[in-house]
C-alpha cells in the first residue's frame, strides 16, 4: 500500500502529485527575509524566501536559488503584522510577482489582485512547472 500524503490546504488542481512541490514555514517571530527572484523572466517572479527568525534559526520556503536575484527586508526597528503578495496568471502559470510586509492593513498597491494576511500562523509554498501558489494559515 503506498503512503498517505499528508492533507495541506492550498494545493493547486486539488490533490498533491508529482507536479508540485511543497513547503513552509511559521510566521511568527521573524527577524529577516530575502526575496528570491527570477528577473530573467517577464513580472520577476518571486520564487521563494530565506526566513531568519528571532531565535536564530532559518527556514527556506519555495525555490531558493543563490543564481536568481536576492534582496532583504530586515525588521529591525519594527515588528512586521502583515504579509502582502501579488499573484498574477503569466500564459498558463501561476506567478507571486510580489511580496512584501508591512506593519498596518493598509499596503500602497493595495487592488484584488493582492492577497493580504495577518502574521501568524505559517505559509505554506506551493511551486512546480505550472508555477507558484502560496496559502497561510
Amino acid at each position: 500500500m503506498p503512503p498517505e500524503h499528508p492533507i495541506l490546504p492550498g494545493c493547486p488542481n486539488g490533490a498533491p502529485s508529482t507536479e508540485w512541490y511543497v513547503s513552509r514555514a511559521s510566521l511568527t517571530n521573524i527577524a529577516k527575509v530575502q526575496r528570491c527572484r527570477d528577473t530573467s523572466q517577464a513580472n520577476w517572479p518571486c520564487t521563494g524566501l530565506l526566513i531568519d527568525y528571532r531565535d536564530h534559526s532559518c527556514e527556506s520556503i519555495g525555490q531558493w536559488r543563490w543564481d536568481l536575484s536576492i534582496d532583504c527586508v530586515a525588521f529591525a526597528d519594527c515588528d512586521p503584522k502583515y504579509i502582502h503578495y501579488h499573484i498574477v496568471q503569466s500564459q498558463s502559470r501561476i506567478l507571486i510577482t510580489d511580496l512584501e510586509f508591512s506593519t498596518n492593513e493598509a499596503t500602497r498597491r493595495h487592488n484584488s489582485s493582492w492577497v493580504q494576511w495577518p502574521l501568524q500562523g505559517e505559509i505554506i509554498w506551493w511551486f512546480g512547472r505550472l508555477g507558484s501558489h502560496i496559502v497561510c494559515q
